[in-house]
């Protein structure tokens, strides 16, 4: 049982950071495709 829950504790440590770059990372390409596609409309609602 202390192992599996350590193991379990392990993947929990390892996927949050993955799942935070992978949403960071997505939503920075979101921005990217924003303004290369409409760069005036960005700019004028930032």
């Amino acid at each position: 049982m202390k192992y599996t829950y350590k193991y379990a504790w392990i993947i929990y440590l390892f996927l949050f950071p993955v799942t935070m770059l992978i949403g960071f990372f997505y939503f920075i390409s979101t921005l990217f495709l924003k303004n290369n596609g409409d760069f005036t409309s960005s700019s004028v609602s930032l």
